[in-house]
């Protein structure tokens, strides 16, 4: 994300620009996905000494968190629920404010699978987790498209092997996030679709970028390169003299990503993926 919010920012500036990343949060023990509690001594480091500030992360209460410097702060990728709480205003928080599609992924399942009659939803019990869940259940309910959607929420990790090898060939799957399950254990999400890619019956699909490669065929993704596009137009705006609401909504957050690999595995051809779509690790690639 910081790679490209550098180079797009660069590009449509003209401005070099010295970036220091660094990982700024006191709650080390966290799961993936949940939210984060900014270190306050961030600010005793570094003061007004920096012209911008990108934080990317799960962060709560940000116009408080990111209230003690006058530097503008661009939070390019909140979630809609992270923004549920009351906010006070704070001039120098620059918030996005994402809602996310999982229903674009199914309906790619289903245009390309045309004898899926059941689509198996994954998820975990972190608080992410229960969130990209209630997104999809708003969207799809218990059938989208003629199709039966079933969840599976929160099962621990063998308990997932066991079912998702053994289901039928009319099924797919579509993974959310499992970064924690019921028993409390936690999980890398992309390493639990590598385990659950090796003994799958049917095609998994996913909504991060992070799972191409590692099993997943792909669908409408979360891409860390949108987020550091955002937030380089962002950046843009403020350096400009434009201006920039403290809060905007941004509806079509993904973009359609597919891996060549899995495609080929399960008889899935090109021509039928949306016009936008990238196809990832073709040979020689």
């Amino acid at each position: 994300m910081f790679s490209t919010c550098r180079r797009e920012f660069e590009e449509a500036t003209g401005r070099h620009v010295e970036m220091l990343i660094e990982k700024p949060w006191i709650d080390q023990a966290r799961s993936p996905g949940e939210p984060i509690v900014f270190d306050p001594s961030f600010w005793d480091r570094y003061g007004d000494r920096m012209d911008f500030v990108v934080a990317w992360g799960p962060f709560h209460g940000a116009s408080e968190t990111f209230a003690g410097s006058a530097t503008p702060v661009i939070l390019p990728s909140q979630y809609i629920w992270q923004a549920q709480e009351p906010e006070s205003a704070s001039a120098n928080v620059y918030t996005a404010r994402i809602r996310f599609s999982m229903a674009k992924t199914a309906q790619v399942m289903l245009e390309n699978l045309p004898g899926i009659r059941k689509i198996v939803i994954i998820s975990g019990i972190g608080r992410f987790g229960r969130f990209v869940e209630a997104r999809a259940r708003e969207e799809m309910g218990d059938s989208y498209r003629g199709a039966a959607i079933e969840y599976w929420s929160g099962a621990p990790l063998p308990e997932l092997i066991r079912r998702v090898a053994g289901l039928p060939s009319d099924h797919a799957v579509l993974y959310l996030v499992v970064s924690k399950d019921r028993t409390g254990a936690i999980h890398i999400p992309r390493e639990v679709v590598k385990q659950l890619s090796r003994v799958s019956s049917v095609p998994i699909f996913g909504v991060a970028n992070t799972y191409l490669g590692h099993g997943a065929v792909g669908g409408y993704v979360d891409s860390s390169e949108i987020v550091g596009r955002r937030a380089a137009g962002m950046l843009a705006r403020l350096t400009r003299g434009e201006p920039l609401a403290a809060v905007s909504e941004v509806e079509d957050y993904g973009e359609y990503q597919f891996d060549w690999r899995q495609m080929t595995r399960w008889g899935i051809s090109e021509r039928q993926l949306p016009a936008e779509a990238r196809v990832l690790n073709r040979p020689g690639s």
